[in-house]
């Protein structure tokens, strides 16, 4: 009987590593086939902001595969 306790004690400890382990997996995969991109908008000819954007997204999301960019990049639209 003490085994048998034993043994569902160790496998209530270790169950929760494997399941996550597999969701880690799962999420990994998912991510494999997922393309991401980031979108901005309206940069008004702010180059500096934009650097400071483009710094943040490659720390957020160094895996992103594209730039969409909506609005004008000029300043005032001109």
């Amino acid at each position: 009987m003490k085994k048998v306790v034993a043994s569902l004690a160790v496998m209530a400890v270790l169950l929760p590593t494997f399941s996550m382990n597999a969701e880690g997996k799962e999420q990994a995969q998912a991510r494999k086939t997922a393309t991401l991109f980031n979108v901005i908008s309206d940069i008004q000819g702010d180059l500096s902001d934009f650097d400071h954007v483009l710094k943040d997204m490659n720390k957020v999301t160094p895996l992103s595969r594209a730039l969409i960019m909506n609005g004008d990049i000029t300043p005032e639209g001109q």
